[in-house]
C-alpha cells in the first residue's frame, strides 16, 4: 500500500488535534497542512483583550514547534476552492493532491440578522466522502476589502466537523 497523503484545512483546535491523532494512527501517512498563517489563535482568551489583562499577541502562538515535531508539511495559502470531489485542494499559492481531506476551519456566524453588519463571505465547498456531509460552509467576516460570493448559504454558523474516514487507520480502538 502507499503512504497516504492526508490534506488538512485550518489551524485551530481541530485541525491541531487531527494532525496529533493522525500521526498517532497512522504515523507513515504523509500530512499536509494548509493555513494562511503558521499560528494558532486561543480565541477562548479574547475575552480578557478589552479588559486590558490581555493583549492580542498574546494569544497568537507560532506553529513552527507544532508542525516540526509532528513531520508536517506546511502550505502557507487561502483556500480558494476543491476540485475532483475533494482530491485537489485549489490556494492563492498551488494546487495540492490528496487522497483524504480534513476541512478544520472552524465555525462561522452569520451576521445576516444582525442589522447595520456588513458581512462579507467566502464560500468552500466540502469534499464528499463516506459518512460526510456534503455542502457548502461559509466563513463570515466584517473585513470590507473580503469579497462577497454567496448571501444565502445554508451552513452559515454550523461548525465544520472533521471526517476520519481513512481505511489505512482503522484499528478497532477508537
Amino acid at each position: 500500500m502507499t503512504t497516504p497523503h492526508i490534506v488538512i484545512l485550518g489551524a485551530g483546535f481541530a485541525a491541531l488535534t487531527a494532525v496529533r491523532e493522525l500521526r498517532r494512527r497512522a504515523p507513515q501517512a504523509r500530512i499536509t497542512l494548509i493555513a494562511p498563517k503558521a499560528q494558532f489563535v486561543y480565541l477562548p482568551s479574547l475575552i480578557w483583550v478589552p479588559t486590558g489583562i490581555r493583549q492580542g499577541k498574546d494569544l497568537i502562538l507560532p506553529l513552527d514547534t507544532f508542525i516540526k515535531d509532528h513531520a508536517v508539511e506546511f502550505v502557507a495559502a487561502s483556500v480558494t476552492g476543491l476540485e475532483d470531489g475533494g482530491r485537489t485542494v485549489v490556494t492563492d499559492q498551488r494546487k495540492v493532491s490528496n487522497d483524504a481531506l480534513i476541512i478544520a476551519t472552524g465555525a462561522s456566524t452569520s451576521s445576516s440578522s444582525t442589522p447595520s453588519t456588513s458581512t462579507a463571505t467566502t464560500s468552500t465547498t466540502r469534499a464528499s466522502r463516506p459518512g460526510c456531509t456534503t455542502g457548502t460552509r461559509t466563513a463570515s467576516s466584517t473585513t470590507p476589502s473580503t469579497s462577497a460570493r454567496s448571501a444565502a448559504d445554508p451552513w452559515s454558523a454550523r461548525a465544520t466537523t472533521s471526517c476520519f474516514a481513512w481505511p489505512w487507520a482503522r484499528s478497532g480502538s477508537r
